[in-house]
This record gives structure tokens, C-alpha cells and sequence, in this order.
């Protein structure tokens, strides 16, 4: 019994020995196979290929680094405001009062009286203004100075600036000059504006100063 049992002892490792080594045998890697880990040539391609494909995916699909911010996107420099010229403000022109301009008009009947005075040629160049300036002719306005002589060239241009303003004649306007009235009054009277009158005498003054400086 004991021989028997040694005996079934060693079949058994005989045959274990000889299956672990069919096993080792049908392990055995081919020696095409080795050199690509026991890969077949036609898959290690395609894993190469794939492992080749995997850094550019990577790179494709990593997160673009940062960029500068766009330069809309940042903060535009806030401009320096130019500085506020500051205007002066328009001082109004305080109007003269009656009493200068009636010293203004006495001073303009002094020029024109000095600059007509015993001179023809002055006293014709006052008719040619106060016929331009009143529209009545220098023939009429020369029979004026006939039936009014102490009117003077200065009466002559207001006489007929009144008349003209108000719609009256000349002749009523120097009978009033004549009472005494001030051409201040006399304006009044009608609704022309003394300012006006001052005015005029003083571009008659003016025009026969010029006159006399040629």
C-alpha cells in the first residue's frame, strides 16, 4: 500500500510538472511580438499613433494663456477737462440823463456854429448833410434859412428831424424854438426821442469837422 501511494504521489507531480509547463509554453510571447511588449505590429501602430495624436489633443484643448487685457476692455485714461475761460460779464451802459445830453447838445451846436460861421463852402456842406439825412432839398432848405435866420444850421437839421418824425411842418416847429422852448421840449411835445437829436447834431459836427480838416 505504502508503494502504491508513493507511487500515486509521483504521477501526480509528474503530471502537475508537465501541465505548468504547457502552461509556460502557451505563454511564451513569439519573438516578433517581444520588441513591441507582446503587442501585434498592426495595434502597437495605432497606439503609437494615438499616443503620438494625445500631446497636440492636449495642447488643443489645453487653456490658452492669459492675455493682455484687450485694450477696449481697459479703462479708458479720463481726459484732463480744459480749464473754464470765464467771460466777463457785460457791464450795461448807463444812458446818459437829460442834463448831459443836453450839455451834449450844446457842445455839437458850438462846433457847428464855429465851423459855418462866415464860410460858405462849410455852410453849404451843412445843407448837403441835413438834406441827406432829413430828405429835403437843399433849394428848400435854403428858403428855411431865409425865413428863419436865427435857426441857424443846427435849428435847420433838428427843425426838420422833428418834423419829419412827428408829421408836423417845420415852420411850427421853429415858432416854438423862437417862445424859448429847449429843443428837449419841443421833442417831447411831438414823441420824438431827444437822444435822437443829440445823435444827429453830433454826425453833422462830426461830418464838418472832417470836412474842414481836408
Amino acid at each position: 500500500m505504502k508503494k502504491l501511494a508513493t507511487l500515486c504521489t509521483i504521477i501526480a507531480l509528474c503530471t502537475g510538472q508537465a501541465l505548468s509547463a504547457d502552461n509556460n509554453e502557451g505563454k511564451k510571447v513569439p519573438p516578433g511580438l517581444q520588441k513591441k511588449g507582446g503587442v501585434p505590429p498592426g495595434q502597437a501602430k495605432k497606439n503609437g499613433q494615438a499616443e503620438e495624436a494625445t500631446p497636440a489633443t492636449t495642447a488643443a484643448t489645453a487653456p490658452a494663456a492669459a492675455t493682455a487685457p484687450a485694450a477696449a476692455n481697459m479703462p479708458a485714461a479720463a481726459a484732463a477737462p480744459a480749464p473754464a475761460v470765464a467771460t466777463p460779464a457785460a457791464t450795461p451802459t448807463k444812458p446818459a440823463t437829460l442834463a448831459e445830453q443836453k450839455a451834449a447838445l450844446e457842445a455839437n451846436k458850438r462846433a457847428i456854429n464855429q465851423a459855418t460861421a462866415s464860410n460858405p463852402a462849410m455852410h453849404k456842406a451843412a445843407l448837403q448833410h441835413i438834406s441827406k439825412e432829413t430828405g429835403v432839398t437843399i433849394e428848400h432848405l435854403r428858403e428855411q434859412d431865409k425865413n428863419f435866420p436865427d435857426a441857424s444850421d443846427m435849428g435847420l437839421l433838428l427843425g426838420n428831424v422833428i418834423a419829419k418824425k412827428a408829421g408836423v411842418k417845420f415852420s411850427d416847429v421853429l415858432q416854438a424854438r423862437q417862445q424859448g422852448k429847449h429843443w428837449a421840449e419841443i421833442a417831447k411835445a411831438h414823441n420824438v426821442d431827444f437822444g435822437v437829436l443829440v445823435q444827429k447834431s453830433s454826425q453833422l459836427a462830426q461830418t464838418l469837422g472832417a470836412t474842414g480838416a481836408r
